[in-house]
């Protein structure tokens, strides 16, 4: 890594932790540092100490649902970009994600190859 180079972090909120450790792995390295959250509860303990850049959100936890989550948070998410994810196939979820503030939505499953594009457009 270049000195003085400064890495963004993104706040992964998915209960699913080899996914993690995934997302972990393939931007180890890279501009983005991963931080990882299970559950809402964790992610809502996190976003006390850390303001990320980009926020993959997803949908369904183990103790709520990521959209409540953030039309809860919006005003804590400050200035990160919010991707919302979801196994639903429901199209209703997408349009709910954008009217809830966020910039996008993955619909699971997603290629690593999807993540990266959409990350290093909110880069």
């Amino acid at each position: 890594m270049e000195t003085g180079w400064i890495r963004k972090t993104i706040l992964l909120i998915d209960d699913e932790k080899d996914f993690c450790k995934l997302v972990v792995r393939i931007f180890r390295g890279t501009a983005f540092e991963v931080i990882c959250a299970h559950s809402l509860y964790e992610a809502s303990q996190k976003l006390a100490f850390v303001s990320p850049s980009i926020i993959l959100l997803d949908n369904d936890l183990p103790d709520g649902f990521g959209l409540f989550f953030l039309k809860r948070n919006k005003p804590a998410f400050k200035d990160g970009y919010i991707i919302l994810t979801s196994a639903d196939p429901s199209s209703n979820i997408r349009w709910q994600a954008l009217d809830a503030g966020a910039h996008d939505y993955l619909q699971k499953p997603f290629s690593l190859a999807t993540l990266k594009a959409m990350i290093s457009v909110y880069a």
